[in-house]
């Protein structure tokens, strides 16, 4: 059956096909220019990667939480060992005190002084016991549960019990008042030195696990980061690279049918 050149032409069959190819070629070139824009991919380019990046995403912000709550251990260890610090840096002058004292060259006037101050020392170690942070006590028997990563589990902090300090010296009820007195409080200051040592030991075991697992989930934080990025970022390049081929193809799209309808106008035109 022969073909109508007339009936083929105003079908127009060709143009409703580069019609589709234009308009799918300037759809893609929107898209690439929103991706080249933001610097994001969008969900239709990448579903089952999407789905992990909210996935990773949400881990990211567990372990951010995690993160804070060790950051707030680790300035409650600090406190610690800071106070345990000056406590040791009294203990040693209590030390000095209690030699002076224990010396026959020293004045009764200057012994008394040595008192007065070795009472303050006391009176600052004493009221050490009591310090807390962000109204937690510092010290104690228990030990604080930290929470260590994004599922939820937790380590233990150790906890101090500062009062050996005071009763296993008895650091509290000794004087320099006079030389046998002051021989005692020598006593009681290097028993009190050696329980503070292993006191500061606990404090100091506290701020390396807690750097270990601050560390720990930073490495983890940067892994998923990176999975994020992988799948949500543009590869800036290939898609420049797209961008210049959608446009070229969409230029020369828009003309060549611009030129066909020219064409098919004509053609038509001669026919009739």
């Amino acid at each position: 059956m022969a073909v109508n050149p007339v009936n083929e032409i105003g079908s127009n069959t060709f143009g409703f096909v580069l019609a589709r190819i234009l308009n799918d070629h300037s759809s893609a070139l929107q898209q690439s220019l929103i991706r080249l824009t933001t610097g994001l991919k969008s969900i239709t380019d990448d579903p089952a990667g999407m789905s992990s990046v909210i996935r990773s995403e949400s881990e990211i912000s567990r372990l951010g939480a995690a993160k804070s709550v060790l950051s707030n251990a680790s300035s409650y260890n600090t406190s610690r060992v800071d106070f345990l610090t000056d406590v040791s840096t009294s203990l040693s002058r209590m030390g000095e005190l209690a030699i002076s004292s224990q010396s026959a060259s020293t004045s009764d006037a200057q012994r008394s002084a040595n008192q007065v101050e070795f009472e303050e020392l006391q009176g600052f170690i004493d009221s050490v016991g009591s310090r807390t942070f962000n109204g937690i006590n510092l010290w104690g028997t228990d030990n604080l549960k930290i929470v260590q990563d994004g599922d939820g589990s937790t380590f233990d902090l150790k906890a101090i019990d500062y009062t050996k300090i005071e009763f296993e010296s008895g650091i509290s009820g000794v004087d320099v008042g006079g030389t046998v007195s002051a021989a005692s409080a020598e006593f009681a200051v290097t028993t009190a030195q050696a329980t503070l040592t292993a006191l500061q030991g606990i404090a100091t075991a506290g701020a390396g696990r807690i750097d270990n697992e601050s560390g720990s989930i930073t490495i983890q934080q940067e892994n998923l980061q990176s999975v994020v990025d992988r799948v949500k970022n543009v590869d800036t390049t290939t898609e420049n690279e797209e961008f210049s081929n959608l446009s070229l193809l969409t230029q020369t799209g828009t003309t060549l049918i611009a030129q066909y309808n020219l064409l098919r106008s004509n053609l038509l035109t001669l026919f009739q």
